[in-house]
């Protein structure tokens, strides 16, 4: 099991749940944080089981647990944590974290098929779980199907785990609707140097293909927020590049009508850095607010 899968396991079962305002479970946290902390975990688990077998009625038993199978995580004791999270369910069978965590572990344990039962289970607790969808996909890439894990990517993106934004960027096709929108979504910077846009030396450079041009040309606005006017003029002003085949690049120049005035907008295909607005323009994104 890598580190870092039991890592963020971790994280998600020691700090994701919300307590509950009763003042004898918040003490019970407190204490358990503290022990956490101290890295003492058989008293951490102690205290969470004299707490279930008094308080057998108590609505925090869920997540109670949950807090459990954190403990034997770090006892690393898989079985015991499947099972603290298996009886968090029963006890909720809303509660979609504790189904995908249990997928979770089984994903570390190489148990692919129980791990994409357990996020279909979450999935269909909650159509837009995010995560779920995120952690299909990279069930289905460790299992190299990638036309499944791509489509999940775009799920996990649509319903706004943003960090899937970069898995689709590294193996999907990125020009997909999806991808389009998040774009969209995304074009909230001012550029800080005015040359921006505006000069073959200084670019937008917004990544592979036409249509995510089009996409960006789309989100700007003038300074009374409409739509700009413009065309594209063709290709120019060839530049250093070597993941181009012949080693250079170049850039798409656009006209625009910007204010009364024509303007020179200079895009390019070949490079990606997180699309900025040019001084003098707007986005949608920001008007829409």
């Amino acid at each position: 099991m890598k580190t870092t899968d039991i890592f963020l396991i971790l994280v998600a079962l020691f700090i994701a749940f919300p307590g509950f305002s009763q003042k004898k479970e918040q003490k019970l946290y407190e204490k358990y944080y503290a022990r956490v902390q101290e890295k003492n975990y058989p008293e951490a688990m102690n205290l969470l089981n004299k707490f279930i077998a008094k308080n057998p009625q108590s609505e925090s038993l869920p997540d109670l647990y949950c807090k459990k199978a954190g403990v034997y995580v770090e006892l690393n004791n898989l079985d015991s944590a499947i099972a603290g999270l298996t009886m968090a369910y029963e006890k909720d069978h809303s509660f979609k974290e504790a189904i995908r965590l249990r997928g979770n572990l089984y994903y570390t344990q190489d148990k692919l098929d129980k791990a994409m039962a357990d996020y279909d289970l979450a999935l269909r607790i909650d159509s837009t779980f995010a995560d779920a969808y995120s952690n299909k996909a990279l069930t289905y890439k460790k299992q190299e199907r990638m036309t499944e894990a791509c489509a999940n990517f775009q799920k996990a993106l649509q319903y706004g785990y943003v960090d899937a934004y970069h898995m689709i960027r590294k193996y999907c096709d990125t020009n997909s609707v999806t991808m389009q929108r998040y774009l969209l979504k995304s074009l909230t910077t001012p550029a800080a140097d005015e040359t921006y846009g505006f000069s073959e030396k200084n670019p937008i450079k917004i990544g592979i293909s036409v249509q995510r041009e089009r996409t960006y040309l789309s989100m700007l606005r003038d300074s009374h927020g409409e739509a700009l006017r413009y065309k594209r003029l063709g290709s120019c002003c060839a530049y250093t590049n070597t993941r181009s085949v012949m080693g250079m690049a170049l850039c798409d120049h656009y006209e625009l009508e910007l204010d009364g005035k024509i303007k020179s907008l200079y895009i390019s295909m070949y490079d990606y850095e997180e699309p900025k607005i040019p001084q003098g323009l707007q986005s949608v994104s920001n008007l829409n607010k």
